[in-house]
């Protein structure tokens, strides 16, 4: 047989062809025939064979080839022809009779989204993956059963597709985009204080998070000056699993040649609805090295939250260890004589400023004070000067 197929050469590649092992089937030897240059859009295949037996009959393959498309940034699924040249293509008996032949066309579709790409935004992180771990356990007769969730199309979302999306967690588009710029990071200033060590010792600056809602995956970029810190050792702490969820790496590289630390952390939970955490806490312990005189440069150069289903929660830095969420939090305590209404009141980081509004009832007897405290569970201070009343 001789084969000549056309395709478009700007949208797909050949990687190889492989013979498949119909020819020699029936016993006879394959013979290799000469195939010319290679030609962009064409591809030619031709194989002989040698021996006393009759060749093959039936169904069979002649041979395979592998393809690598280029990547699909169009917004649209692509669907690229392969056709059979039916001038150039030919099969012959042993003894070199032409055998008639029907031929069908086929077409390779390119997806407009990466398959681990789940919300389509040109890179795989840990939205990508609690999207996929919020769905878990759903099937098609569902009716918002998500399709793109199910990564190896068996019908159900399960740990597979799961750990499928895990394992490509940090791909990101091959082609550049214009819109995808590295943003320039406004000075972050240190609000946690760095221990006073000396050159060889060792100590340790943590990640924190304040005022999360339900947060149950993070991932960060944490950038220092090579030449003067290094970083020892890095472990996610117990909050982050600390209502019940499962937690598994999703990356963490540790670059002290490039001053560079990258790390992920998803969780997953199979037992029901299980949330995210709230409050403050520590999302990592990062254990550091002074190796030399120098400032230590920290800064956070990216930083991510989602809540089970791979919402994003809209955080800020407040330093380089301290990411905040930008929401206030309530809750209510009634007493025989009072309402207590505790807010947690997240300081924009370009003015300082905290902005809060409420509503409850309130009559002639009711006055509004406003407290500070230092941490979660330590002293409170009055910062209003005098009681705000109902007609003030």
């Amino acid at each position: 047989y001789e084969v000549q197929l056309t395709y478009d050469p700007n949208i797909l590649t050949v990687l190889e062809i492989t013979a498949g092992d119909f020819l020699t089937s029936s016993g006879r030897t394959a013979l290799d025939l000469p195939l010319g240059d290679p030609i962009a859009g064409i591809v030619k295949y031709a194989k002989g064979s040698l021996g006393s037996a009759e060749g093959p009959s039936g169904e069979g393959v002649l041979f395979t080839i592998k393809w690598e498309s280029e990547y699909n940034d169009t917004g649209d699924d692509i669907v690229s022809p392969i056709q059979i040249d039916t001038n150039s293509t030919q099969l012959t008996t042993t003894d070199g009779t032409i055998i008639p032949y029907k031929s069908e066309d086929q077409t390779i579709t390119i997806p407009a989204c990466y398959i681990y790409d789940i919300d389509c935004d040109c890179d795989v992180d840990i939205v990508d993956i609690m999207k996929v771990v919020g769905k878990y356990g759903q099937l098609p007769s569902e009716p918002d059963f998500c399709v793109v969730c199910d990564v190896d199309g068996d019908s159900d979302i399960d740990i597979v597709d799961i750990m499928k999306v895990v394992g490509q967690y940090g791909w990101k588009c091959p082609t550049a985009k214009s819109g995808k710029v590295r943003k320039e990071i406004s000075p972050q200033p240190m609000l946690q204080s760095i221990p006073t060590v000396s050159v060889g010792e060792t100590f340790e600056m943590s990640m924190k998070a304040l005022g999360l809602e339900n947060a149950a995956a993070f991932e960060y970029k944490l950038s220092f000056n090579k030449d003067a810190y290094q970083i020892v050792a890095v472990h996610f702490s117990d909050f982050i699993e600390s209502t019940g969820r499962t937690a598994t790496i999703a990356q963490s590289i540790t670059d002290n040649e490039a001053g560079l630390l990258s790390y992920a952390v998803v969780t997953m939970n199979f037992t029901g609805l299980t949330p995210g955490v709230f409050g403050n806490g520590i999302l990592t312990h990062i254990v550091w090295k002074r190796i030399a005189d120098g400032s230590p440069d920290f800064t956070l150069e990216e930083h991510k939250l989602t809540d089970p289903v791979g919402n994003i929660l809209e955080t800020s830095v407040l330093d380089p260890f301290t990411i905040v969420q930008n929401k206030f939090t309530t809750g209510l305590e009634t007493g025989d004589d009072n309402i207590l209404a505790f807010m947690n009141g997240i300081a924009d980081p370009n003015s300082g400023l905290v902005e809060l509004e409420w509503s409850l009832p309130v009559d002639e007897n009711t006055e509004f004070h406003v407290y500070r405290a230092e941490t979660p569970d330590g002293t409170y201070e009055e910062i209003t000067d005098e009681p705000v009343t109902a007609d003030t």
